[in-house]
This record gives structure tokens, C-alpha cells and sequence, in this order.
């Protein structure tokens, strides 16, 4: 995302990461690197904006 519209050609430089607690799991916590995937997971519609949305241009 780029500030005021979203472009498909846009790269990000921010890293995320999901931590989730089972109370259930007994043992040591196990960490995973989720190699780069953004082209396999992304879809030709996901930039398409919805019906009777529109993106305003930021000032």
C-alpha cells in the first residue's frame, strides 16, 4: 500500500509475524520461517476496489 491509493507493483519493507498461545499444547513453543510468497498467494482481483468504492487523493 502507498499513501492515498493502493498499487500491485508496491513492495513493503515491513516484516510481520503471528503468535498464537495454545493453553492446551504441552512442550516448547516452535518458531517457523514462512519463506516469501506473495506471488503465489496474490490473486488478479485483489487490487480491484469494490462496487461503488473510490479512493480519494490524499493532501
Amino acid at each position: 500500500m502507498v499513501r492515498g491509493r493502493l498499487d500491485e507493483k508496491a513492495s513493503t519493507a515491513t516484516g510481520y509475524a503471528w503468535l498464537v498461545w495454545e493453553r492446551s499444547l504441552q512442550g516448547n513453543p516452535q518458531v517457523c520461517w514462512i519463506p516469501p510468497c506473495r506471488k503465489q498467494l496474490e490473486r488478479a482481483g485483489d487490487y480491484a476496489l469494490p462496487l461503488g468504492r473510490f479512493l480519494v487523493a490524499a493532501s
